[in-house]
Order: structure tokens, then C-alpha cells, then sequence
């Protein structure tokens, strides 16, 4: 499993150089679920809180030709992180072709204060969970078997909602 943030545009900041892209915050496993080909660094490069993985348009867009690896980038002129890797753009037909860098998840939450007021993180529907299953499972059996994992944990007050978890296939072609 690997939790993200929803994507969405972020102003990406390199000395001078700035620009407005899409990318979300994840976790370390997501690399490999993606099978992220890594040009540069490894898929370990998430492990630490203040990194950031670039694509190679990324790349060639704030860096030119220089070397971006352990460069610092800006992001959304707040939050100083480092260039630990740079991988192979995904292709525009796949669910993941938006995606122009990947933030560490263990900074998003740090930096969301309003997450840590949540009382209850069962209620919350504000992130996103990856799961790989194998290529032979059944996504609506799958889906059967977890559908009321959220009701076990909410409170009384949220069980009228009925709230029901599922799988929604995403592929990285």
C-alpha cells in the first residue's frame, strides 16, 4: 500500500527558473509499484522527507542539460527539497502521464497541520491509497472483500453514511 495526496499543480522553484506542474506527495513503496525507470538516483529516493523525484521533462525544463541531482527546488515557495532522483516520464495514455515530480509523503503530513486535528483518520476521504494486487486477481472479488472495511472503524454517528471502500484499476502502461 501507498498512500498519496491527490495530484494537482504546484510552482516548482529553481534559482531562477519557475513553473507550475502537476505532481502529487507519496510514499517510498510507490516507486516501485510504478516501476518507475529511475535515469538518475534510485527508488529509494523518497525515503527522506525533504527529497523530491523529478521527471526528465521536469529535468530539462528547470536544469537544462546540468546534472539536477542533489539540486534544491522550491516548492509552492515554501518548502526547500532536494533533487535524490530523476525518472523516465510515464506515458500521457497512462493513468500516471500527469505526474512530473513525486513529493515525499513524510512532508506533505508534516506540513498539514489540519491533519493532525483529525480525530478520527477513518473519516477522512481526503487521500489516496495504492494497492497492488496480482495481475490474475479479480477487482470486483477484491473490492467485495474490503467494501465495509471503513465501517468497522468509523463512529456511530458515520456508520448512516455507509461508506464503502473499492478498487479502482489504474494502469502505468
Amino acid at each position: 500500500i501507498s498512500m498519496a495526496s491527490w495530484n494537482s499543480d504546484h510552482v516548482l522553484a529553481a534559482g531562477e527558473k519557475k513553473i507550475t506542474i502537476p505532481g502529487a506527495y507519496m510514499e517510498p513503496s510507490i516507486t516501485e509499484m510504478l516501476n518507475l525507470k529511475m535515469l538518475k538516483g534510485t527508488h529509494a529516493g523518497l525515503n527522506d522527507a525533504h527529497s523530491i523525484l523529478i521527471s526528465d521533462e521536469t529535468a530539462k525544463i528547470l536544469f537544462g542539460i546540468a546534472d539536477p541531482m542533489g539540486k534544491l527546488i522550491k516548492i509552492d515557495n515554501d518548502q526547500s527539497v532536494k533533487v535524490t532522483g530523476v525518472y523516465q516520464s510515464l506515458p500521457y495514455n497512462s493513468d500516471f502521464g500527469y505526474m512530473k515530480f513525486i513529493g515525499s509523503w513524510k512532508l506533505y503530513l508534516d506540513n498539514m497541520h489540519w491533519e493532525l486535528k483529525e480525530s478520527d483518520p477513518w473519516r477522512s476521504n481526503m487521500f489516496r491509497a495504492f494497492v497492488q494486487v496480482s495481475d490474475q486477481a479479480d477487482m470486483q472479488k477484491v473490492s467485495a472483500r474490503i467494501k465495509d472495511s471503513k465501517l468497522q472503524h468509523v463512529n456511530k454517528r458515520e456508520l448512516e453514511f455507509k461508506a464503502q471502500v473499492f478498487l479502482d484499476r489504474k494502469s502505468v502502461v
